[in-house]
């Protein structure tokens, strides 16, 4: 006849191997579904807060040149700063729009 001593041993053993599959197994589930979710959350929040953080800096840049432009270069003439920062910007946005290329997939059904 079994000791009452070797059940209790074979009862916690049990007990361990449940309780450690049931671990491994969610640790599976965590690290194949989770964390890969985590990651991309944390890297579309991380770039996003270094778009707006980049669109701030750009524009206090932008109003630090015309206000210098208004104040220094110009003397006080505003039409002068906005003629050259117009022309700067319409340049920039002329250079960005001819690189845009047609897709081809767009007009293949035509």
């Amino acid at each position: 006849m079994a000791h009452p001593e070797d059940t209790e041993g074979q009862g916690e053993s049990l007990t361990d191997q449940l309780n450690s599959w049931i671990r491994g197994w969610i640790d599976n589930v965590h690290d194949h579904t989770i964390r890969p979710l985590l990651i991309a959350i944390r890297g579309l929040i991380m770039g996003t807060l270094a778009v707006i953080i980049g669109l701030a800096v750009v524009a206090m840049i932008c109003i630090g040149l015309i206000r210098l432009f208004d104040v220094e270069v110009f003397s006080g003439r505003v039409w002068a700063t906005d003629l050259l920062f117009g022309a700067l910007f319409l340049l920039i946005g002329a250079i960005l729009l001819r690189r845009i290329r047609p897709r081809k997939d767009l007009h293949a059904g035509r």
